[in-house]
């Protein structure tokens, strides 16, 4: 079962459930993701060594791609820095390519030059696979380098990090809004009880967004940023609800004996996944912002299903975590094909996923004893990736945000 607190669910996280009660319903022919080919090789090349160890680093995350020498690349891509804050790229083709010609460029401006390469390798991204590039997006996170769970804002790659509370207080689920301008986190600094929190990481303000009687947690915009959904307990059940973007309007979308939390918005922001307990153990179940009742997911493939998030790009697709024997794995649920698949097969404990907004790449924390990293999967290869070291310390439950 969830350990409760104050009447609602502490800190939504998996970790709460003992092993030993993680029931498993295992299905056949699950495919070894990890032993997949990358498609497309390309060369990197710089004259500084700064810009190509960073566009390595970035373009190693990405599934799609292989690093390989120029006589074998499809695409070579040449970054030259151009002062302090400017970077050029040039992609041009391999040599087995007949249209030696054809050379693509663009000069990207950013804050620094860190910055400029990654929006430089963005659209070398795009150029070359028509996907989505995400280098250049945003992280929130939950860090305990202090020995308080703090949020932090960084860069993909842990280029520039800031800590943007100092609560002294478990500070956990920092959510962006789609302009990335603010974040919504659940605090218990205030009172002791978790209540939720709306901070503008430009300005640094902070106000209460939601503080009823009981929890207040699991706040996260709708793809427009004007609604929010939250799970409160002011009636002593922790339930679903909407309300705007300033916290009013507040309406309750379902009523249930069970306890809800990990609320997730479809693309369309229409519908929401949530997990509820209602038949004893933790499972995903879909709901429309008109209310009504919670319909099942037919994940079919763990007792124990939960932290859901809808893909942006592709509505078909929610993610989630899985028990998987004695670990937690994250898992995919194709509702066209009503069937689901582990991403992750480790030693170690994966949770916490959250979509990249390419729709391909998810991040997730992988847990072993007290240590936690961030890690980035390419859904269609399977490769993960460390976002950072170890010894920057735990990082947990992040969320991303990709703004042009």
């Amino acid at each position: 079962m969830w350990r409760t607190i104050a009447g609602g669910l502490f800190g939504m996280s998996v970790a709460w459930l003992p092993h030993s009660q993680a029931e498993v319903i295992r299905i056949p022919d699950i495919v070894d993701w990890y032993t997949r080919e990358a498609s497309v090789p390309i060369a990197l090349e710089s004259k500084d060594g700064g810009v190509l160890s960073l566009a390595t680093k970035a373009f190693e995350t990405h599934g799609y791609y292989r690093l390989a020498p120029a006589d074998e690349a499809q695409y070579i891509l040449s970054l030259e820095l151009l002062g302090a804050d400017a970077v050029e790229v040039r992609i041009r083709p391999g040599s087995s390519d007949r249209d030696q010609d054809q050379v693509r460029r663009r000069v990207t401006v950013d804050e620094c030059w860190k910055e400029a390469v990654l929006r430089a390798g963005d659209f070398a991204v795009t150029q070359t696979s028509g996907l989505p590039g995400y280098f250049a997006g945003k992280l929130a996170f939950v860090g305990e380098r202090t020995g308080n769970k703090e949020i932090f804002t960084s860069d993909l790659f842990f280029q520039k990090v800031q800590q943007v509370t100092s609560d002294g207080a478990d500070s956990l689920l920092p959510r962006w809004s789609p302009d990335g301008r603010q974040l919504l986190y659940t605090g218990y600094f205030k009172s002791g009880f978790p209540d939720v929190f709306l901070l503008d990481v430009w300005t640094g303000e902070r106000r209460s967004f939601a503080a009823y009687k009981g929890t207040n947690t699991g706040a996260c915009f709708d793809p427009s940023g004007s609604r929010v959904a939250m799970i409160l307990s002011p009636n002593g059940n922790p339930e679903l609800y909407i309300a705007d973007a300033n916290g009013g309007s507040l309406k309750r979308l379902a009523r249930t004996r069970g306890i809800e939390s990990s609320p997730s918005w479809a693309p369309d922001g229409q519908r929401l996944v949530v997990t509820s307990d209602g038949i004893g153990k933790p499972q995903l179940y879909e709901i429309t912002v008109d209310g009504g009742r919670l319909q099942r997911l037919p994940t079919e493939i763990s007792g124990y299903c939960a932290e859901p998030v809808w893909n942006p790009l592709y509505p078909n697709l929610i993610a989630f975590t899985a028990a998987e024997g004695r670990r937690f794995q994250v898992a995919l649920y194709d509702a066209q094909q009503r069937k689901s698949r582990f991403l992750t097969q480790c030693p170690e404990d994966c949770l916490e996923p959250r979509w990249i907004h390419d729709g391909r790449h998810l991040l997730y924390t992988q847990r072993t004893g007290k240590s936690k990293q961030l890690f980035i999967i390419d859904t269609e290869t399977g490769k993960a990736t460390p976002l950072h070291s170890t010894s920057f310390g735990p990082a947990s439950q992040c969320d991303f945000v990709y703004i042009p």
